[in-house]
């Protein structure tokens, strides 16, 4: 998983980033000295075996229909350069759409359409118009690279331009500051952050192929997660993180690190740099995640995909932290890189963790984050997003494997939406019945 360092504010996370790439477990090798690779083979699930995590989470899960309905104003004003993010409340009873300008007549349809016995729609003013901000943040990253800036982010209220930078301000000159200033006629307002860096039973999904496994790549050793199982046509694979590998990267599991035989995984696709997505064809995978810790063999049926907004609550479940829930979504519209090549702008959102739990470190790359819905009383798991990145400077303290030996974690985490990946790579998340 890439890093980014962040600090929290009142009303928004800002951050400053400069990204460092890293693998957990990185140790390339020959085939001769990784052992017997032996072809998977397929084990069905049993769906009656699927967890419920009602408990696990912070807040009240939002009400399928709530969350249907936020669904839809995300999805239809996406284009729209009036509109910068939904937000719902801790409560889950007010749906705020944060708007500039006059009502139009595609948001006040989206409107109507809402569950009014379930919750309240009020439209809040940005100071400036949302789409001059986004395409003020996307020229910012791509001018002000040499200037150390590693990303950009729009507050909700659309007030200014948070910019990240990676180098402290003891250490930059008034004219860096000033030539950051200069790239945009609209405010904006310089942080300090070390910047990102990457993280990549669950352990041993040799025969199920489910979201939150281990992976490795088979000849560098280098630790990722799997994401979301995804199908296109008869096709069939599992969504994760660009960063992990290459196209053509040959993704493997395994008993111990050094066992005799390694299962085959899938082999990287096709890769989505724009949102740290890939896409990694495989033999089979089925409509499931794991759950709880990482040694788990406990696992959970997804039922839809789902594009959270600010307020939702996201629990991650890397394959080497587990299940960790209350994670708030601070920040949509967040624009950072995590390399100087072809993920040099990539477009995420940023949770905090609400105890401050440490919620993904390294080997955690690529996993899945997801909502649970209320489904008329039933929880129901949607598929959100891929795991991307958390600070770089964050310290060993972890949950569920142990921190050190190249593994750090955070309770702040950069993660892409799922719905982004699937509609630029031509796959789609695979539901359970």
């Amino acid at each position: 998983m890439k890093k980014v360092s962040l600090a929290r504010g009142a009303a928004a996370i800002t951050c400053s980033l400069g990204l460092v790439l890293g693998s957990i477990g990185a140790v390339s090798a020959t085939e001769d000295e990784r052992g017997k690779l032996v072809d998977a083979t397929e084990s069905q699930i049993n769906s009656a075996d699927s967890s419920d995590e009602f408990e696990a989470l912070t807040l009240p899960a939002i009400p399928l229909e709530v969350a249907e309905y936020t669904d839809s104003l995300q999805a239809g004003l996406a284009e729209n350069p009036q509109f910068n993010v939904v937000e719902i409340s801790e409560d889950r009873k007010n749906v705020i759409v944060w708007w500039h300008g006059e009502e139009s007549e595609q948001l006040s349809a989206l409107v109507n359409e809402a569950p009014d016995e379930l919750v309240t729609t009020s439209i809040a003013q940005t100071m400036y118009l949302p789409g001059d901000l986004k395409s003020a943040a996307k020229k910012i990253m791509s001018d002000g690279a040499d200037l150390g800036v590693v990303g950009v982010s729009t507050p909700k209220d659309g007030s200014s331009l948070k910019v990240s930078v990676s180098s402290p301000a003891s250490k930059r000159s008034g004219s860096d500051s000033e030539a950051i200033q200069s790239l945009s006629t609209l405010p904006v307002v310089i942080e300090e952050s070390a910047g990102f860096a990457p993280a990549n039973t669950r352990q041993n999904d040799k025969s199920y192929h489910l979201g939150g496994a281990s992976i490795h790549s088979y000849l560098m050793g280098s630790g990722c997660s799997s994401g979301f199982s995804v199908k296109r046509g008869s096709e069939q694979g599992s969504m994760f993180a660009a960063h992990c590998g290459g196209t053509g990267e040959y993704w493997v599991t395994y008993d111990s690190f050094w066992d005799t035989s390694w299962y085959n995984y899938g082999t990287t696709d096709q890769r989505v740099p724009a949102y740290d997505g890939a896409i990694m064809k495989s033999n089979f995978s089925q409509p499931y995640m794991w759950t709880q810790g990482p040694t788990s063999t406990a696992y959970g049926a997804i039922k839809g995909q789902y594009t959270a907004p600010l307020g939702a609550e996201i629990c991650y479940s890397g394959s080497q932290s587990g299940v960790v829930c209350g994670n708030i979504v601070q920040q949509r519209n967040f624009t950072y890189a995590l390399d100087s090549g072809d993920l040099n702008s990539v477009s995420g959102l940023i949770t905090q963790q609400a105890a401050g739990q440490p919620a993904a470190g390294n080997g955690d790359s690529g996993g899945p984050g997801y909502v649970i819905l209320n489904a008329s009383g039933v929880a129901a798991r949607y598929a959100t997003t891929i795991i991307s990145a958390i600070p770089q400077n964050s310290g060993t303290n972890c949950t569920g494997n142990p921190g050190g030996g190249g593994r750090s974690c955070s309770a702040t985490v950069i993660s892409t939406d799922v719905a982004a990946i699937a509609a630029a790579s031509g796959w789609s998340i695979q539901i359970a019945p």
